[in-house]
């Protein structure tokens, strides 16, 4: 009997705890350069969404970002992996490192004010770096 449960442990273990899987499996575009958004949510079609959603609408017409939306239910290995606690949760990444993190319900006008503020240093830093190489050449 303690063998049994022991190895039902073990593979409930290996099963929830060992999985291999990381957000580069599921979103593979997050490897290429540039910006990229993850939001984390609970359930598409929730209010406290909109925010989140409305603000890389609004962001997106202006600046070079990749957006990615993702379900807890279906990649809870990836949100585990960027240690979410609260839904909605939006990642900021560029070049496979996370920029901006925010988590849980907030109005339209803070979310676009930080994220906004993040991919305006990004545009000021790609900028510079590119007057960096110019320099060198």
């Amino acid at each position: 009997m303690k063998a049994a449960l022991l190895g039902t442990l073990l593979l409930l273990l290996c099963i929830f705890g060992c999985s291999s899987g990381t957000i580069y499996d599921a979103f593979p575009e997050l490897e290429e350069s540039g910006l990229h958004a993850v939001v984390f949510v609970t359930d598409i079609n929730e209010e406290a969404n909109h925010a989140y959603l409305d603000a890389l609408l609004a962001i997106q017409h202006s600046s070079p970002i990749e957006t990615h939306v993702a379900t807890a239910s279906e990649h809870a290995v990836e949100a585990g992996q960027f240690e979410i606690t609260t839904y909605p949760c939006l990642i900021l990444m560029e070049d496979q490192e996370v920029r901006l993190k925010i988590e849980g319900s907030y109005p339209l006008e803070i979310i676009e004010e930080k994220l906004l503020t993040e991919v305006n240093r990004f545009s000021k830093e790609s900028w510079m770096r590119s007057i960096q190489k110019v320099d060198k050449a």
